[in-house]
């Protein structure tokens, strides 16, 4: 079902065209992020890249799609029970960004995702669901930095239980038309 989202997303973000006067965009971002489930917690650091296509649908309001991912983290700390770890292999993902223009300069938004994520450890991928909150500020005429809370809610591991994650994001952004 989410590989079903991430193509249908993919085919709908590069079937976009000019005329709406958006801006398909790219760039870095680092994660910090921390899983829990149970008692078994872990705590990484991911270098992530997106890209995404986003557009002004009115003067104030702004709807922006991404795809992301990114390759095993870096660790941080390690809570390890019973021979259990949530350390990752990867993580990739697809978002919707609706968002509100607050001056010429600064964006907040929302973000609505899924994500699959490959635990080492465990041996398996889980699926989850995203809820975020974050700024974006326009640096120069086509670069932006955002920064965001990420929430994700997990499909439970059986032997771990209920799998969560509280993540922060550092972004740089490059859109290949300035729309800001």
């Amino acid at each position: 079902m989410f590989k079903k989202i991430l193509a249908i997303t993919a085919i709908f973000v590069t079937s976009l065209s000019t005329a709406y006067a958006g801006a398909f965009y790219a760039g870095p971002a680092f994660e910090y992020d921390d899983f829990r489930a149970g008692h078994v917690r872990y705590s990484g650091i991911y270098p992530i890249v997106f890209g995404g296509y986003g557009d002004w649908v009115r003067d104030w309001l702004y709807v922006g799609g991404e795809l992301f991912g990114g390759p095993k983290s870096i660790d941080v700390n390690n809570e390890p029970k019973n021979g259990q770890s949530l350390k990752t292999k990867y993580t990739y993902g697809v978002s919707i960004i609706p968002g509100v223009n607050l001056d010429d300069m600064l964006m907040a938004f929302i973000r609505f995702g899924f994500v699959s994520t490959k635990f080492q450890e465990l041996e398996t991928t889980k699926g989850g669901t995203q809820l975020g909150l974050g700024v974006e500020s326009k640096v120069a005429e086509c670069w932006s930095v955002r920064g965001e809370y990420i929430y994700t809610r997990y499909s439970s591991v059986s032997s771990a239980g209920n799998l969560r994650s509280d993540a922060f994001m550092l972004s740089g952004i490059y859109r290949f038309e300035s729309s800001f």
